[in-house]
């Protein structure tokens, strides 16, 4: 296939957290010009309910609507990064990075 041309199915992948689906995303979105679904964003929506998710990944934590950090089972702060969109995660990730760097992680 050639840069731009649509498929006419689709592709899912599946995987752990951090197995690299994303970066397969992104290049298949890059060659083919594909869009990507979150489905867990889109369970979330349709539902209107909010998904916990437990990291150390600060990658994946940034893709969040909102961080928790936790010290000794306690909750010591909490960020706001709204809702995501995947034209500024690079900008999400430093952002919460420096944000987790204050917190001494």
């Amino acid at each position: 296939m050639s840069k731009g041309k649509k498929f006419d199915y689709n592709i899912v992948l599946i995987g752990f957290m951090g197995a690299g689906k994303s970066t397969v995303a992104d290049y298949l979105r890059t060659i083919y010009d594909m869009d990507i679904v979150e489905m867990d964003q889109v369970i979330a929506d349709r539902e209107g309910m909010s998904i916990l998710l437990v990291t150390h990944d600060s990658r994946v934590a940034s893709r969040c609507n909102r961080v928790f950090f936790m010290e000794d089972g306690k909750i010591t702060g909490e960020y706001i990064l709204g809702k995501y969109e995947d034209a500024k995660k690079y900008d999400r990730e430093t952002e919460l990075n420096k944000w987790l760097e204050i917190h001494g992680w």
